[in-house]
């Protein structure tokens, strides 16, 4: 028997197709064939919601493709646009927070460039200090060395 839906045997369908409906693939007489099981209610022509389409498996093989309803369509733009609309929201407190951060980065290199001075300039009195400080040892070192020098 050769493969369902293989270009020597296309599958036969019915003259009308019935929506809702549960289709069967079965072999009749040799030949696979969609046969419906329940549910009959004609398919109107004018209806553009529901289009046959050639399916991808193989040669002949039938498939449904609902097309969205007006209503459908209604529906899934209301839903992208509040997905749009929280995106937005979402991208607004991003860039807001982004800029909070930017500010406290530059107040907080601000203050480091204010700490850096004022460790230069204590530092500076620091060394100072030290050098007021060791000139008076130093100069008392002087004349108690002079004072124990032997005179002529």
């Amino acid at each position: 028997m050769a493969a369902l839906g293989s270009p020597t045997q296309p599958i036969a369908l019915p003259e009308v197709l019935a929506f809702p409906a549960v289709y069967r693939l079965v072999i009749l007489e040799g030949h696979p064939a969609l046969v419906r099981e329940a549910d009959p209610s004609p398919l109107p022509a004018q209806n553009s919601s529901l289009r046959l389409v050639s399916g991808g498996y193989g040669p002949g093989d039938l498939s449904y493709q609902p097309a969205l309803l007006p209503q459908e369509l209604a529906a899934e733009l209301a839903s992208n646009r509040q997905s749009t609309a929280r995106m937005d929201r979402a991208l607004e407190a991003v860039m807001a927070r982004s800029r909070e951060l930017s500010r406290q980065a530059l107040e907080l290199e601000e203050q480091g460039r204010k700490l850096a001075e004022l460790l230069r300039e204590s530092e500076a009195k620091v060394r100072q200090l030290e050098a007021a400080h060791a000139a008076p040892a130093q100069a008392a070192a002087t004349d108690a060395a002079d004072d124990k020098a032997p005179g002529p």
